[in-house]
């Protein structure tokens, strides 16, 4: 698999990070690696499924664990299609809280869209997925990347 060199990716903390699909599951050649190779670009997407009538669910395990106050969210964004999402942490993968959903319209015409949160130690990060509404097969994820920060 393709990755970003790691000064591209400067600052994000879940940069190479371990992924795994807990429901669900994917094309093989778009798999959950490409959610942070530190690749940006809609053409080097995830391509999870099914994603209806239970959501697609993807675990990031940061090693070790990090403080993270942000996390962004890259999806294809083509048109007005929306990933429907929500973003939860954990510190120790027992006890999840949400710090973030997409809305539809939210994102605009950015290709991402930012969850900020107070600082806390987190292990996992969680993206509970119900795939790419108003698009073409909306069952299916399309997400590009899921970037982490601590600021």
């Amino acid at each position: 698999m393709i990755r970003a060199p790691p000064q591209a990716a400067a600052g994000n903390l879940a940069y190479g990070a371990s992924v795994t699909v807990t429901a669900g599951r994917h094309q093989p050649y778009f798999g959950p690696g490409r959610l942070t190779n530190g690749i940006t670009d809609r053409f080097d997407l995830f391509l999870g499924y099914p994603a209806k009538p239970e959501p697609l669910v993807i675990d990031i395990e940061l090693a070790p664990i990090a403080e993270v106050a942000r996390i962004r969210v890259h999806e294809i964004a083509v048109g007005g299609s929306w990933e429907d999402y929500r973003v939860l942490v954990s510190s120790d993968g027992e006890r999840f809280e949400k710090v973030g959903a997409a809305v539809r319209g939210q994102r605009g015409d950015r290709p991402f869209l930012e969850h900020r949160f107070d600082r806390r130690p987190v292990r996992l990060i969680r993206i509970e997925t119900r795939g790419c509404e108003d698009f073409t097969f909306p069952s299916f994820s399309r997400l590009t990347e899921v970037e982490a920060f601590d600021s």
